[in-house]
């Protein structure tokens, strides 16, 4: 029997999510010591190493394991590592030690690493890159994994009888005249399940998801590219900056994201008003301007309260909806839709929000169904 949805074995997700906590965990911890770790002399007392490809590309040729420990404040710490090098010391034989710098959290002595490992100086710029990218692309990995990050795939087109062409076709022209010639303007309409505009809202969300890739790896790139360039500004002040931009920017934004993901709900338009307002512009009250804020007040079935809320020449759900009104919102475009569009001479479209002659079946800009 399947799984529900197509989705991996319980054990598996486990499994995927937890390398995928350790790998976030490894990067993220060498940029926090690397940022504001201290070092300590340790001593190494196991180290092994295996030769894997003697055709590797740097520092991937062994598996290298390595056991130290250091003191803090009185206090023993141990700590294991495994990573990959061109690191070839000999093996320890019984009791013998070595002595190697060590980079901890004064704060959290149990976070540490080889300075080898955790030093900016030492795993270089590539190295360093490596672990600003690898926890956004395991937070990626963990979003599509889970079910919140999909990409849509592309229908099959369905197997037709070539027998039943003439008569299919015949039975799409008459339902397609029927429907833009005798519009029913009273009543919400059934275009919002229409296959063109579910596949106009998977194409926004999609956008959306990669105008969110943009927006994370703008400051992840620009910052600490900007530490290397600019003398005056350090170069790990920028990797924390630029880290601390992109994750408030992804949050932020995958937040929003989530709206198209709400129900569609319906209410009344209750109450309307405008109300001046001034908008201050720097410490000088002289620079600032005064504009118009147009209300547009939605009691929801539920027993909700909805606004509009619009600025100035931008009223066009002010003066499109009066009280009493029926209204629909549809979530996966942020837009709303009248019950009775009857006595409208103009109608506005659900995708790009464009306003349209009453007459028009498809939108003039962007070409989509309008909601009759």
């Amino acid at each position: 029997m399947s799984n529900k949805g197509n989705k991996p074995p319980i054990v598996i997700l486990i499994l995927i999510y937890a390398i995928l906590l350790y790998a976030s965990y490894n990067s993220l911890s060498v940029l926090a010591l690397g940022l504001w770790g201290e070092s300590v002399m340790g001593t190494v007392d196991s180290y092994d190493n295996r030769l894997d490809n003697t055709n590797a590309e740097v520092n991937r040729s062994r598996t290298v394991s390595k056991g130290y420990s250091f003191t803090v404040n009185g206090k023993e710490y141990r700590g294991y590592v495994i990573y990959q090098s061109d690191e070839a010391w000999p093996r320890l034989e019984e009791g013998e030690t070595r002595s190697e710098r060590i980079r901890y959290l004064a704060f959290l002595p149990y976070i540490n690493k080889p300075a080898m490992l955790a030093d900016f100086d030492e795993i270089g710029v590539r190295g360093l890159l490596y672990h600003i990218f690898l926890p956004v692309g395991c937070l990626l990995l963990f979003l599509l994994v889970s079910g919140k990050l999909k990409f849509n795939k592309k229908r099959k087109k369905a197997y037709k009888n070539p027998k039943n062409d003439n008569e299919d076709m015949s039975e799409t022209l008459l339902q397609e005249n029927t429907s833009e010639n005798e519009p029913n303007l009273i009543g919400f309409s059934q275009r919002n399940n229409h296959e063109e505009i579910l596949a106009a809202a998977q194409k926004n969300r999609k956008i959306g998801y990669r105008f969110i890739i943009i927006l994370v790896l703008l400051p992840l790139l620009g910052f600490p590219l900007a530490g290397l360039l600019i003398e005056d500004f350090s170069f790990g002040e920028s990797v924390v900056i630029g880290i601390g931009v992109a994750l408030i920017f992804l949050i932020f934004n995958l937040i929003s994201l989530q709206k198209y993901k709400k129900p569609t709900w319906e209410g009344k338009v209750v109450n309307k008003y405008s109300k001046e307002r001034y908008e201050h512009r720097g410490n000088d009250d002289s620079n600032g301007r005064t504009y118009t804020e147009y209300t547009t007040l939605i009691m929801t079935d539920a027993g909700k309260k909805k606004t509009i809320v619009e600025k100035d020449s931008r009223r066009d759900m002010f003066d499109y909806l009066s009280v009493g009104d029926k209204v629909r919102f549809h979530p996966m475009f942020g837009t709303y839709e009248k019950y009775d569009k009857s006595k409208d001479s103009v109608i506005y479209c659900n995708v790009c929000t464009i306003r349209n002659p009453i007459s028009n079946d498809r939108c003039k800009k962007c070409d989509n169904l309008l909601f009759k």
